[in-house]
């Protein structure tokens, strides 16, 4: 890396020059001389460096400078002082406004040291050409700006005119470009397609006009369970519409896959529709019922998941089995708990069948399992008294399962009247002196010494 330093001077009194401008090129760094003229570039890359210098009232002046590395290059630059010069500069020298834009800015410089007047000379192009100011007087050394703008509504061709500037009794000439856009609108549907659904009644949509010319736009082929707030219109260049459209499920015969067109006089867009027709939709919360050999009830949920009023039923049911409640009718995503009875005195054996819950279109069955312990009978079985004067006879003796019930009837044979006798189960003794513990046994001399027995209500 390298520096340059220098003094910018008077050629002719070599006086330091305060002020003046200096441009480094490449890299376009740009300082200001000192008081005592003085300027400096530090910490540059090794190479050839072109400076230049503008100050008012002196001819503007550059040097080529060979930078060294680690090393500081002095470069002074001499000035002159100019003589009158009656010139603008006038950047850029051609207008493009393209097809979009409708504003351009162009500048203006007095590279002299006089003051002018100026003036602009648009033509016939007033028309659709306008520029702010008009005309103006700039200093010596001075920039002013222009604005040009162009009406593109008042534009059917492409342009390629010439403007005039005048300016210390010259001519100066600006160029203006403008391409043609053909004015078109274009439409744009803010929604692709609408499903309502089960439940949807209403649907909103934004129509755009993203061209640069007005569209008119209607709806066509309209279906006639659909209803919108808007049919037709006219939309300006860059405006939107939002319409709204409702579904009338009453009118609908079943599940719709239809469409609709949104269309201008150049081109149209195509709305695609889809919706369910309302319906109710059981379900049950149970696909069996198992009641095993030992419970009587079991419950299950009816519900309705559809979108409207459900009615339903029980069907099906067989003597020994109640349900409550066995109909009903259920508002949309709403149950009811149905308790499933089952009588063991009326069932056979085993149960498999099942029942049917309808709601008139759709039947959904329920599977129904349930035992019967089987019942053996033992009557034949024989009950010893322990006093002759009682009599002790068997009624009945049945085995379910682990359970054995029997009846017995005790007859008093002599001993009078009796305000109070006690039956004592299996290993309990008599309070009675002498008295013998009752004995229960099987046909294969078993004894059940801890058995449990119930007589009523007691244990």
């Amino acid at each position: 890396m390298g520096d340059v330093y220098g003094k910018i001077i008077d050629s002719e009194t070599g006086n330091p020059i305060y002020g003046a401008e200096i441009i480094l090129k490449p890299g376009n760094r740009t300082v200001v001389s000192g008081n005592d003229g003085a300027y400096e570039f530090v910490e540059l890359e090794a190479g050839q460096y072109n400076i230049s210098v503008t100050t008012s009232d002196y001819d503007f002046n550059s040097r080529y400078v060979e930078v060294l590395p680690g090393e500081r290059v002095a470069c002074d630059i001499l000035m002159t002082k100019s003589s009158e010069i009656y010139d603008l500069e006038i950047t850029p020298d051609v207008l493009d406004f393209g097809t979009v834009s409708t504003e351009k800015s162009l500048k203006i410089k007095n590279i002299g040291t006089t003051p002018t007047d100026w003036s602009l000379n648009l033509g016939s192009n007033r028309m659709w050409l306008s520029a702010d100011p008009e005309m103006g007087n700039i200093a010596g050394g001075r920039t002013q700006t222009i604005t040009f703008s162009i009406n593109r509504s008042l534009i059917s061709s492409e342009k390629n005119v010439t403007a005039h500037l005048i300016a210390f009794g010259n001519s100066y000439p600006v160029s203006i470009v403008c391409n043609h856009e053909v004015a078109k609108g274009l439409l744009q549907i803010s929604k692709s397609s609408l499903d309502f659904g089960l439940r949807l009644d209403e649907f909103s949509f934004e129509i755009s006009n993203i061209g640069n010319a007005p569209i008119n736009w209607e709806i066509s082929l309209e279906p006639y369970y659909l209803f919108f707030s808007e049919t037709s219109g006219t939309l300006s260049a860059g405006a939107s519409k939002i319409v709204t459209v409702k579904l009338e499920r009453d009118f609908m015969f079943g599940d719709v896959n239809d469409y609709f067109y949104v269309e201008t006089d150049e081109e149209r867009i195509k709305i695609p529709i889809t919706a369910q027709k309302a319906k109710a939709g059981l379900q049950i919360s149970k696909s069996s019922l198992v009641f095993g050999s030992d419970l009587d009830k079991l419950t299950f949920e009816v519900s309705n998941i559809g979108n409207i009023a459900l009615g339903w039923e029980i069907k099906d049911l067989p003597s020994y089995l109640s349900v409550s409640p066995e109909y009903g009718s259920l508002l949309p995503n709403s149950s009811t708990l149905v308790t499933a009875t089952i009588d063991r005195k009326f069932m056979p054996q085993f149960v498999n069948t099942s029942i049917s819950v309808s709601d008139g279109s759709n039947t959904q069955t329920i599977q129904v399992n349930a035992t019967n312990p089987v019942v053996e009978d033992y009557s034949s079985a024989t009950i010893v008294s322990c006093d002759y004067r009682v009599e002790a006879k068997i009624v009945s003796c049945k085995r379910s399962g682990s359970q054995v019930v029997f009846k017995y009837r005790l007859k008093n044979e002599g001993l009078g009247d009796v305000r109070d006798f006690r039956i004592y189960p299996p290993n309990s003794l008599s309070l009675i002196s002498g008295g013998y513990c009752s004995v229960i046994f099987d046909n294969l001399d078993n004894t059940y010494p801890k058995a449990s027995i119930k007589f009523g209500t007691k244990t």
